[in-house]
């Protein structure tokens, strides 16, 4: 009886200690869960916060990706505009440059068309008054030179005829006389129309082979050209082009005109002259 009543307590108290022990191991689970769900609970609560704010921020961020995708097509567009209006500026300008070089042109060839005319009105004056100027002096050779020879070889008798008696009379005969014969002339040549002295074209000197070459190139050129049409014509370089016009142009045997763009036009002075002066119709 005493034995199994000990042992009988023993596993009472065993009892009871395992019931505390696994009670108080419930009792931490359940905290355990508690603290779980409290913490649940806040991370579900954090996370709709950033949720909200995210959700936030997006309708933000694309009202501001909106405004600037207008922005910047607005802004292509007006690029676009401007670069259309900038072509059309340049090839306004380049039409007006182009109509303003042509009409130059054609105003130069509209003085040098009438500077030719001039020079052959010039010419076919002077082919007129040239028989009236030669019939003056065939006139006064064989009328007023004569008068004035008999004239003189009269005075000239009556001057010796009476030397040996008045002498100091005959002195101041031939005194008067000459005086008048002087005077005479004086009026005859002063009453002549003047006639205009022609001017004398200094022998030229030789012209080398590359000088030649060009000049000969300027006389078959209708219209003035540049140093590019030059160089194609004559394939040689716009250097060396350059070097040669120099040396024309210091014989004063060319004629050089700016343009506005810069471009420089050519051509020879008096084509005929040159080429009677030079002998270049046969180059």
């Amino acid at each position: 009886m005493g034995l199994f009543g000990d042992d009988a307590d023993r596993l009472q108290r065993k009892l009871q200690s395992l019931t505390e022990a696994v009670t108080a191991s419930f009792n931490n689970v359940k905290k355990d869960i508690i603290m779980q769900n409290e913490w649940i609970s806040h991370l579900h609560a954090s996370n709709k916060e950033l949720k909200d704010n995210h959700d936030s921020h997006k309708m933000l961020t694309s009202a501001e990706f909106e405004r600037l995708r207008v922005w910047i097509a607005h802004l292509h567009d007006l690029s676009r505009k401007q670069e259309n209006d900038i072509e059309a500026l340049k090839k306004s300008l380049a039409e007006a440059l182009n109509a303003y070089n042509k009409h130059i042109i054609e105003l130069y060839k509209q003085t040098r068309h009438e500077e030719m005319d001039v020079r052959k009105l010039t010419k076919e004056l002077r082919s007129e008054i040239q028989p009236d100027l030669q019939a003056l002096k065939s006139e006064l050779r064989t009328e007023i030179m004569p008068e004035l020879k008999r004239l003189i070889d009269s005075h000239r008798e009556e001057t010796e005829r009476l030397f040996d008696s008045h002498r100091e009379h005959t002195q101041r005969l031939v005194h008067s006389h000459k005086e008048d014969t002087e005077r005479l002339i004086t009026q005859k040549i002063e009453s002549m129309p003047a006639v205009k002295e022609i001017q004398m074209v200094p022998k030229p000197s030789l012209l080398t082979y590359p000088e030649q070459k060009l000049l000969n190139q300027l006389l078959n050129e209708a219209d003035p050209v540049t140093y590019e049409q030059l160089a194609q014509k004559t394939g040689h370089s716009i250097n060396t082009l350059r070097v040669v016009m120099n040396a024309l142009k210091k014989r004063n045997l060319i004629e050089e005109h700016l343009l506005p763009s810069g471009i420089k036009l050519f051509n020879a002075r008096n084509k005929e002259r040159i080429k009677k002066i030079y002998n270049l119709d046969y180059i």
